[in-house]
């Protein structure tokens, strides 16, 4: 060990504890143990769960709840009636549709439709009360506004997709993987 005084540059690899110099490699601390080597999980951010879950969505209706236009003929999206930014509902069957680009953000105002996302208090909650029902659709408006975080939601959404079937579903995402992971109600 050195002992330096003054405010002199310090040498690569040396760190300072109280005065004294050590090598920052190689000396273990007394008192700690080694870290265990945990088994692999694949780790699931946002986006991740977000393209999965929009996968799942899409495969479920097959074409837009809408207007009917299948993935052959316009490009289907996944339409959140409480908006992703709503946590407790961001990865909810419920909350989801599948919609054509047209129907879910531009609108055509030659065939008279006006897109969904400005109709979310219009024509989208009519369709959202009478697919769900009165008693459904408040309990998803209650789960919207719940106070959750980001990470529950995605091994929740996690979880939900290892036992669903779709197409374009990741071959590591299985139950067995899932499992490993806490248990989320």
């Amino acid at each position: 060990m050195i002992k330096r005084k003054g405010n002199f540059p310090r040498p690569s690899g040396l760190k300072r504890t109280t005065g004294i110099l050590r090598a920052s490699r190689g000396i273990p601390k007394s008192g700690t143990k080694p870290k265990k080597k945990r088994s692999f999980i694949q780790k699931w951010t946002l986006k991740k769960a977000d393209e999965q879950f929009s996968l799942f969505i899409r495969h479920r209706d097959g074409k837009c709840v809408r207007c009917g236009v299948t993935k052959e003929n316009d490009q289907l999206q996944n339409s959140h009636f409480w908006g992703r930014i709503w946590k407790g509902t961001r990865y909810d069957p419920e909350n989801c549709d599948t919609l054509c680009a047209t129907c879910h953000y531009w609108g055509d105002s030659k065939r008279g439709i006006v897109a969904w996302e400005e109709e979310k208090q219009g024509a989208y909650m009519r369709f959202k009360l009478n697919q769900l029902g009165r008693e459904r659709y408040d309990a998803m408006e209650l789960r919207a506004h719940a106070d959750t975080k980001n990470d529950k939601e995605v091994l929740k959404c996690r979880q939900f997709l290892a036992l669903q079937e779709y197409e374009g579903k990741p071959k590591y995402l299985s139950t067995s993987d899932v499992d490993t992971d806490a248990n989320v109600k």
